[in-house]
């Protein structure tokens, strides 16, 4: 990233993405990825030194709910358990205004990217695979669903099970943007290179 910044600011056309009209990265941009890099790297350093002594790191204060437990967002109503078999289950429903919502797990390092579901007043669920099944129904102004993840996609490893979740759904007034509904964030994203599955501060934590 160093080595990038004098031939940005000796050229301002490095960095232009043309088929998005946007740019990846300029100057200033990468100035602020080295000093959030040298902020990481300070943190890592710190978290490994407690580690090593012994103690626990502290988890991020975020939102956070135990398997079971009935849990309530913007315009969603859901819950999730762990089968025997180390499947998740999820289920719950939603305000059919709300159009289509996204589902979206990772692990709790974040060492493998989002898996994402959605779920469709309309066309349903999507996308259904070997690993991920389930259904959705409407009942009235209710979008009911229900779907399960086998522990098979995160090969039966528990230290890469779900732990950080996220519902979020398309606003109509804006169809190019996202906001969470659980946890609850008005704010929407409306980059179009940036995904809100792939913002950490979004999502909150699930305890088994």
């Amino acid at each position: 990233t160093a080595e990038m910044l004098p031939p940005a600011q000796a050229d301002e056309r490095l960095g232009f993405h043309g088929e998005a009209s946007s740019r990846q990265y300029d100057p200033a941009s990468l100035s602020a990825r080295i000093a959030a890099l040298n902020e990481a790297d300070k943190s890592l350093t710190e978290i490994a030194g407690t580690l090593s002594s012994g103690r626990p790191w502290p988890r991020p204060r975020r939102e956070s709910r135990r398997a079971g437990e009935e849990i309530e967002g913007d315009g969603i109503v859901w819950r999730f358990a762990e089968t025997g078999d180390g499947d998740l289950l999820v289920s719950g429903t939603f305000d059919r205004e709300k159009g289509r919502v996204a589902f979206a797990f990772c692990d709790l390092a974040a060492t493998i990217s989002p898996t994402i579901t959605r779920l469709d007043p309309v066309k349903g669920f999507m996308p259904t695979s070997q690993y991920v099944t389930g259904s959705v129904s409407c009942r009235g102004d209710k979008v009911e669903f229900s779907f399960v993840c086998s522990a098979a996609l995160w090969r039966h490893n528990r230290a890469l099970k779900p732990r950080w979740a996220l519902f979020s759904a398309v606003p109509k007034e804006n169809l190019r943007s996202s906001v969470g509904l659980w946890p609850k964030n008005p704010r929407p994203v409306t980059n179009r290179l940036t995904q809100l599955s792939n913002i950490p501060e979004y999502y909150g934590f699930m305890e088994y």
